[in-house]
């Protein structure tokens, strides 16, 4: 029967066995390294000719063509065994050879593959518990979107300006070329940040913009046309394969469910969820604008999709705000004007409004109360020495009705404004004005006017700046008071 000493003995000559083994390996494994690197690439390339069947193609020694269909190397981790003895001397050979570092780097390359990601949920169809009941159709919606959906990038001098979103809406066979909507603001070097009424950001129609295609290729693309009061643009790039193209719906409703699609920094798809809110733009935005009820929107977003639960677009994102896009309805006019002459122009009015149902119902029932009216547009601002200042238009009065038709939001009134340039071409006409019949109530004399309101049609952004007062000197300080 053994002592237990002598089993103690057999344990510490056992283990000094084993570690002069793998130690003996380690060091085996320092001096063969580049011999058995050279042995690989051998070994590769002879798979390499015995297995024909796939599409890489490559060179032998005689310069023949050869296919290959090998396997990558099955994934291996070094072993180490586990001891009652803690040696520092094996651990540390192991951590500092070969061996190690190239099983680290290929496990960073198999994690880089769509296939082994660690699919942890990321977006709100993975994540929102109360999306569950429209997951399917939800995702089905977003992958066939996303497949004309692109990321944007832009430069001006060699500095990054602006990475964004935009898709295909065009593609032409004999060119190869295919034609991209995105936001203007890819190529606007100066944003004044604060009312976009006064007309002061600036673009560059010179800066550089680089498309990022679905295969991960990158071309360049070439300005076609923009227009800074929808704030949008077209660009073309050549891509030699037949794009797909979105389907649209311009009769989004309010309330309705959406998603919002971009491309993220590394043009990895977004999603968002969200609902068409009963908002008026503030006094600081464009009136053309519907808004979601998504809450993290990023640069990345501008100029992305807009979709219904059943994948077709219903408006393209325009980060002016939180939430805010373009509808369908405006950005298919607007499409059919620049197809049609060129360039895209508007009447301007030299208004800022408000709609009345996107109030609160308790300021839309004092309305109500004291002028009998729950419908219709507010004059939230009058442009400083425009026709409609001259016809006395003031701050606070009612507008229902252009052109004999009844106008409930600021949407339905801007598209009713291209519908009338619809027939105007500008090309060789430096200015065209129009006449816009409009039915407008005084509040502050409670009564009803039709008048004739005179419009130029312009491409330009329409600039609502309001008047001033002079000057008072009022101590060692001069005011000047809006007026009304």
């Amino acid at each position: 029967m053994p002592t237990a000493w002598g089993t103690r003995r057999k344990r510490r000559s056992k283990r000094k066995k084993r570690t002069s083994a793998i130690n003996d390996a380690a060091a085996a494994v320092r001096g063969s390294t580049a011999v058995r690197h050279g042995e690989d690439d051998e070994d590769q390339g002879e798979a390499k000719k015995r297995n024909p069947g796939t599409t890489e193609q490559l060179q032998d020694g005689d310069g023949e063509d050869v296919v290959s269909s090998a396997p990558s190397s099955l994934l291996c981790e070094p072993y180490i065994p586990d001891d009652e003895e803690y040696n520092l001397e094996l651990y540390e050979a192991f951590e500092l050879e070969p061996l190690k570092i190239k099983f680290e780097e290929k496990i960073g390359r198999q994690m880089q593959m769509p296939t082994l990601q660690n699919f942890m949920p990321i977006s709100c169809l993975a994540m929102d518990p109360q999306l569950a009941p429209i997951r399917e159709r939800g995702t089905n919606a977003v992958l066939s979107a996303a497949k004309f959906l692109l990321g944007l990038s832009s430069s001006i001098g060699g500095k990054p300006l602006l990475r964004c979103s935009g898709f295909w809406i065009d593609w032409d066979d004999e060119s190869k070329t295919g034609t991209i909507f995105t936001t203007a603001h890819l190529i606007r070097s100066n944003n004044s940040e604060f009312d976009v009424w006064l007309g002061q950001d600036e673009y560059d129609p010179n800066a550089k913009v680089m498309v990022h295609l679905l295969d991960d290729t990158i071309v360049e693309a070439h300005l076609l046309y923009y227009q800074v009061h929808y704030d949008i643009a077209l660009f073309s790039a050549r891509v030699d394969s037949p794009v797909q193209f979105p389907s649209f719906n311009d009769r989004v409703q309010y309330a309705q469910e959406v998603f919002v699609l971009g491309r993220d920094e590394i043009f990895d798809l977004r999603i968002t969820h969200g609902r068409v809110e009963y908002l008026n733009p503030d006094v600081f935005q464009r009136y053309h604008f519907m808004f979601s009820s998504k809450t993290d929107a990023n640069q990345y977003d501008d100029g992305g999709l807009v979709i219904d639960l059943d994948g077709k677009v219903v408006g393209m994102v325009n980060i002016s705000s939180l939430g805010s896009f373009i509808p369908c309805s405006i950005l298919l006019k607007c499409l059919d004007l620049w197809r049609k002459y060129g360039h895209i122009t508007r009447p301007h009015l030299g208004f800022k409004f408000l709609a009345i149902k996107f109030l609160d119902p308790l300021y839309i029932e004092k309305i109500w109360r004291k002028y009998n009216i729950d419908d219709g547009l507010i004059v939230n601002e009058v442009a400083d020495g425009s026709n409609g200042e001259m016809l006395g238009i003031r701050r606070g009065d009612i507008i229902s009705c252009f052109n004999g038709e009844q106008i409930s939001t600021t949407v339905e009134l801007e598209n009713l404004l291209l519908d009338i340039c619809k027939d105007f071409d500008r090309t060789n006409q430096p200015s065209v004005e129009v006449d816009v019949v409009i039915k407008v109530f005084n509040t502050r004399k409670s009564r009803w006017r039709e008048l004739h309101l005179t419009t130029n049609i312009s491409e330009h952004g329409e600039v609502v700046a309001r008047g001033t007062y002079s000057s008072f000197h009022f101590g060692i300080k001069d005011f000047s008071f809006g007026g009304t």
